[in-house]
């Protein structure tokens, strides 16, 4: 389904968003075990397509000495960018968090009545691409 997913695409949780302008940007930058460790992430392309991060092969934790130490298979895994979903479900959800992010950047009357398409515009320009 990579063909679905249209940049740019908007990655990240508690209000700490980066903004890729393709999935191999994407791929490049997050590590495999982002997704195990930031369980509650967001992920959606530029139309509200929610994304899906893939470690492969899938990071296994282990730990070691009495389970004090913390080891992990993510240096043997890269990330994989998917589209969760066939048609863009998470559009409403994508708007919302992009406001409550934008409100912490900007006065909310600048872009309270922006769409999706604007807000995202918005976003990019004040954060600017992760690279």
């Amino acid at each position: 389904m990579p063909d679905l997913i249209v940049p740019p695409l908007l990655i990240g949780e508690d209000f700490a968003y980066d903004f890729f302008a393709s999935v191999a940007d994407a791929e490049r930058y997050l590590e495999a075990w982002f997704p195990s460790a930031a369980p509650d992430y967001r992920a959606f392309d530029r139309r509200g397509l929610r994304l899906r991060l893939v470690a492969d092969p899938p990071v296994v934790e282990t730990r070691g000495l009495f389970g004090l130490i913390r080891t992990d298979t993510s240096h043997r895994s890269s990330l994989r960018v998917e589209a969760a979903e066939r048609h863009p479900a998470g559009h409403d959800e994508m708007v919302d968090l992009l406001r409550r992010y934008l409100d912490r950047l900007s006065p909310p009357e600048q872009h309270a009545s922006l769409a999706l398409d604007e807000l995202l515009q918005a976003a990019v320009r004040r954060s600017g691409y992760t690279v």
